[in-house]
């Protein structure tokens, strides 16, 4: 690559991409009057006002070594440097490298755009006049003693301004460049002063989006922009019902009103990303202030239901794909009561649009009252179905649902959740119903519909499934035919089990009641409790929790594939059996909520250990020259 359009390409990455690249031979920028630069400089900047974006990388030199480790047959290092070219030996990789965006000044319906500069530590002085003067054809000029601006063309006729000046810290020298002059003015000094001596954590990637900025300015055009969206969106929504249709206008405004109550009420999104020998660690964190909006109130409900996670995920089989749990969150009645009404009168008013007779109407709108409804399930796991990758092949896509089981427990006994799938049976087989069923969506109905299960002799008494058969999009045709509907199947069982419910579910029945006969006499040595790599799961308290692995992943996409069928799930079991862990090592998932004050904050946090890595690596060189590599 030519050293000139290797330094362009840095400046597309380090800035923003650019409108097109500079040519060969680009007439030098002649020095302005004065001091040469419209830049200025202030040697100690504050924080500039209404920042809506962060970004900082750390040490792109220690990301480099850790990505040559992880793949140590690529000279990673001798890549990234022979990208930069020339620029290779100005700039200072050990150094931070920062992105700033700020709103401009003023509001209102014309508010001025976006600021934005970067910045970046160089070597040294010559180095970087040597890179400005001799490749870019650029031009410096010194404002102060030790304090330099420049100007070059890095594309077309877009000029860059750049500031350089000493650092507190991490490098020497560091350089701040953008497009306008006015951004570097107002952000550069403070990128190459303050900003290093801020504490953003030790993560290699900070990602920061602060929202309440961005609302004070664009509040104005924001709203408008909703409304006129919410009343273009309406009369698609509405079926020519005066009862149905008010109520849809009464739906649409509430969510109106909730999207901007939500945006008044948000702060702030973080994210940090670090890359280690140890792997990779991911955290977001997301925080709203205010009770305005519907979630901030779901929200703080939601922070006071974090329990330890259940030790009923670890009596779940050891050979699961992934596991979960959910911690229940008790609302009150205020917070679900305006939804839960909205719901209810939305299907009445929709069936009696379509000529519902109303005892049925009232049947169907009593399935949806909270207190009727099933509470989901708090503990399951997913795992392969006992089929070998073959049979995924033959069957024209029911198989793909087929490939997969998931199997979980309920607190307490089957009853409430049994009354009210036989309920949801009895008033969907209903005449009447079944009528308007077959009207409606009668090209996706299966031959069965929605019936229950015979009774299954393998399994307890008190024990209660159903299946639904359903025609849905089958995989592509071959010689460009059209994909045709093909029946697939779901089923659902229920098992009791002392003072808890066992439920699988899936479209391979044999797995099912296979995996449930078998978690009614597992033995310890085959749970997860027994299971390396969960030891995060077991401590503190927690909303959600959660783990998942390479080798379910991939067996997933493989299984569920409507073009590879088998032939890809062969492929996937061949890599991940040559795999240096099988892509068996847990990665695990966590999310929490917490209050401060007025703030609420959620957070996630996902570790993915070295040895997913290197399952990762070993299984993205194996697919390559297969027909699934892209």
């Amino acid at each position: 690559m030519p050293a000139r359009a290797r330094l362009v390409l840095l400046y597309g990455v380090l800035l923003v991409p650019l409108t097109g690249l500079a040519s060969a031979n680009t007439a030098p920028l002649a020095p302005s009057a004065g001091s040469g630069s419209s830049l200025v400089w202030n040697a100690r900047p504050a924080e500039p006002q209404d920042i809506v974006a962060l970004v900082r990388w750390r040490n792109p030199e220690g990301t480099v070594a850790v990505v040559q480790a992880l793949v140590p047959m690529l000279q990673v290092r001798a890549a990234v440097l022979s990208a930069l070219g020339p620029a290779g030996a100005a700039l200072a990789l050990g150094a931070p490298v920062d992105l700033l965006v700020a709103l401009g000044p003023g509001g209102g319906s014309q508010p001025t755009p976006p600021m934005w500069a970067v910045a970046f530590g160089v070597s040294s002085m010559e180095a970087a006049r040597k890179l400005v003067q001799e490749q870019l054809q650029g031009q410096w000029s010194e404002l102060h003693k030790g304090v330099w601006a420049a100007r070059f063309q890095a594309g077309g006729s877009q000029e860059v301004h750049c500031l350089l000046g000493p650092a507190p810290a991490a490098s020497p020298l560091r350089v701040a460049c953008g497009f306008e002059p006015r951004d570097v003015n107002a952000l550069g000094p403070y990128l190459i002063r303050t900003l290093p001596q801020q504490n953003l954590g030790d993560s290699d990637l900070h990602v920061e989006i602060r929202v309440q900025p961005f609302y004070r300015v664009y509040a104005e055009p924001f709203r408008d922009a909703l409304r006129l969206l919410a009343t273009a969106a309406l009369p698609k929504l509405q079926l020519g019902h005066p009862g149905f249709d008010r109520l849809m206008g009464d739906a649409v405004q509430g969510v109106v009103r909730e999207i901007e109550a939500l945006v008044a009420d948000a702060d702030r999104t973080v994210l940090d990303l670090s890359l280690s020998r140890g792997g990779i660690d991911l955290r977001s964190l997301s925080r709203l202030r205010g009770r305005t909006s519907w979630l901030a109130s779901v929200s703080r409900a939601m922070a006071h239901s974090a329990l330890p996670v259940p030790e009923l995920l670890f009596r779940l089989p050891r050979d699961c794909w992934t596991a979960q749990f959910v911690a229940p969150v008790v609302m009150s009645a205020q917070v679900l009561a305006p939804i839960q009404t909205t719901l209810v009168d939305l299907l009445g008013a929709f069936l009696e649009h379509h000529g519902l007779p109303a005892g049925e109407r009232k049947q169907l709108q009593d399935l949806l009252r909270v207190s009727r409804t099933p509470q989901w399930p708090t503990v399951w796991c997913t795992g392969p179905a006992d089929l070998p990758p073959t049979a995924l092949s033959s069957s024209r896509g029911s198989n793909q649902w087929m490939g997969q089981y998931m199997l979980g427990v309920l607190p307490g006994s089957p009853e409430p959740l049994r009354d009210w799938l036989q309920e949801l049976v009895a008033a969907y087989n209903r005449p009447p119903v079944q009528a308007l069923v077959r009207r409606t969506l009668g090209r996706y109905l299966g031959p069965g519909g929605l019936r229950p299960l015979p009774p299954q002799k393998q399994l307890p008494q008190g024990s209660y499934g159903l299946q639904l058969t359903l025609r849905l999009l089958g995989p592509q045709g071959s010689k460009g035919r059209k994909a045709q509907l093909v029946p697939i199947t779901t089923y659902l069982v229920l098992v009791p089990d002392d003072k808890q419910t066992w439920f699988a579910m899936g479209g391979h029945l044999p797995t099912l009641l296979r995996r449930l006969r078998g978690q009614l006499q597992i033995v310890e040595a085959n749970t997860l409790a027994h299971r390396q790599g969960l030891e995060a799961l077991r401590h503190g308290t927690h909303l959600y929790g959660a783990y998942w692995t390479v080798a379910g992943a991939i067996g997933s996409i493989a299984r569920l594939s409507p073009q590879g069928g088998g032939e890809l799930a062969q492929v996937a079991a061949r890599l991940l059996s040559q795999a240096p862990h099988r892509g068996e090592t847990p990665v695990v998932c966590l999310s929490d909520v917490a209050t401060r004050g007025e703030l609420v904050e959620t957070s996630t946090t996902i570790r993915m250990p070295w040895s997913a890595l290197e399952d990762m690596r070993s299984l993205i060189l194996g697919l390559r020259g297969t027909d699934f590599w892209p």
